[in-house]
């Protein structure tokens, strides 16, 4: 089980803090995708013997992509790239292959995290894919694991915090509590985050005026 599984209980703010892409809009840039993936399988079949790596792969993101667009309702847009990117992989290589393996622990994190919340914010969901391909990779003292592990904490902490502080303030808040949680506050990185959220917050207040 993963360290970070049950992170995301008690989030139900995330639902108000996140809108969706209009329908119309989704279907438009899936239709699109297909309509350029079919294109360039007929370019390659100009190229190469029906048996050629580059088909099988080629056929197999189309294959995905008429999977998506016949869903009577659309996952988001992060899941399904991540599916697209999955379905490519598994065309490539063996199961047991480690990238294959990390990109099958994303795909379930991204399911975990949109099923919980169905307008989770990119960053979080992404964080926590990221993380789930971690835990897979690295041992579980490994600096890159455990700076990924306090970006999630971080996140989540930030997202749910009270108060109406933007989406761009409350991220870079969650980027200078996980590096400073990482590395200490007199970090270089630390330092530079705190900078960078010193200008976002000006930016928000302006903003406001």
């Amino acid at each position: 089980m993963s360290p970070m599984k049950g992170v995301f209980t008690g989030l139900a703010v995330l639902l108000l803090m996140a809108g969706t892409a209009p329908a119309q809009s989704e279907q438009a840039t899936m239709a699109g995708q297909l309509a350029a993936a079919r294109s360039e399988l007929t370019a390659l079949q100009t190229r190469y013997l029906d048996s050629h790596p580059m088909l099988t792969v080629q056929r197999a993101r189309i294959a995905e992509l008429e999977r998506q667009a016949a869903q009577p309702v659309q996952e988001p847009a992060r899941l399904r790239e991540a599916r697209l990117e999955l379905a490519t992989l598994q065309a490539r290589m063996l199961e047991r292959h480690p990238r294959l393996r990390q990109q099958q622990a994303r795909v379930r994190a991204l399911e975990e995290v949109y099923r919980e919340f169905p307008s989770a914010p990119d960053e979080l969901a992404l964080a926590r894919a990221d993380l789930a391909a971690c835990e897979l990779r690295y041992g579980d003292a490994h600096p890159r694991l455990s700076y990924q592990r306090a970006k999630v904490k971080a996140l989540v902490h930030q997202l749910t915090a009270p108060g109406n502080a933007p989406m761009a303030v409350r991220l870079a808040r969650a980027e200078v509590e996980a590096l400073s949680e990482r590395y200490g506050e007199r970090h270089p990185q630390a330092i530079a985050a705190r900078a960078q959220l010193a200008q976002v917050e000006t930016a928000a207040t302006t903003d406001k005026r």
